[in-house]
């Protein structure tokens, strides 16, 4: 153990140190790589989501006028048979 510290020099130790922060600036770098890879694909999600919602209020709207035809329609087949069932029965 006493061979360890006599042989760890103020040099070494620079140079450790150098290279820790070596590493950590490299880390910090993909750190902030991943941030930005992951703020695009948020960025790309909102813009999706917002794409769909817009289909879906599209295709509520359709189903909400076919609904309301489906209804006219019915409404008109019922007063022409009623009106039919009344006139062959006089």
């Amino acid at each position: 153990m006493e061979a360890m510290r006599k042989s760890w020099t103020d040099d070494r130790l620079d140079e450790f140190g150098r290279r820790i922060d070596e590493r950590f600036d490299r880390v910090d770098g993909e750190i902030a790589a991943l941030r930005s890879e992951m703020e695009e694909g948020n960025r790309a999600s909102r813009e999706e989501f917002a794409e769909m919602r817009k289909d879906i209020r599209a295709l509520h709207e359709g189903l909400l006028s076919l609904q309301t035809t489906m209804v006219k329609v019915g409404g008109a087949g019922i007063v022409a048979l009623m009106g039919f069932l009344i006139t062959t029965q006089l």
